[in-house]
């Protein structure tokens, strides 16, 4: 039987390698010899469907025993529309104190007018949030505001 800790590892190396292959645009592997594991987008701002996409991603991922509070989001698309966002959001414990901060990271998939949000990663303990913190600063979704359009 495996260890916890071996099952988590094992799962943030096959979703940092889904993100990869989303943000590549293959899932056969990387397009290109050698460079980045996840190629760099420009910043773009989400509108309302897109930020209410990310938001039920989120939450439907994270028990819903614990109210959430979201906090910076964060987007970029790169060269082949994928749009990844990354972003902090906070449980709050049954009588509504702060609680754990964690990262997050995913890919928008769909339409405009229905998009969805596929969570590829959420860092609750120190590595994790380094983790997912890399793959949105290596997807380029840090660091500009996600306000709507």
């Amino acid at each position: 039987m495996c260890s916890g800790a071996l099952v988590s590892v094992v799962y943030s190396i096959f979703l940092a390698a889904v993100l990869s292959a989303c943000l590549n645009g293959t899932a056969n592997g990387p397009s290109t010899p050698a460079g980045p594991a996840v190629e760099p987008g420009t910043p773009v701002s989400l509108d309302s469907r897109q930020l209410e996409a990310v938001v039920k991603g989120v939450a439907a991922k994270l028990d819903t025993l614990h109210s959430l509070q979201f906090g910076a989001m964060y987007a970029a698309r790169n060269s082949r529309g994928i749009v990844a966002a990354c972003g902090t959001v906070y449980r709050r414990d049954p009588q509504g104190m702060a609680g754990m901060a964690n990262s997050y990271v995913g890919v928008l998939t769909g339409s405009s007018a229905h998009p969805e949000f596929v969570v590829v990663g959420v860092g609750a303990s120190p590595q994790d949030r380094r983790e997912v913190d890399n793959l949105c600063h290596e997807s380029g979704a840090t660091g500009s505001g996600a306000l709507p359009r």
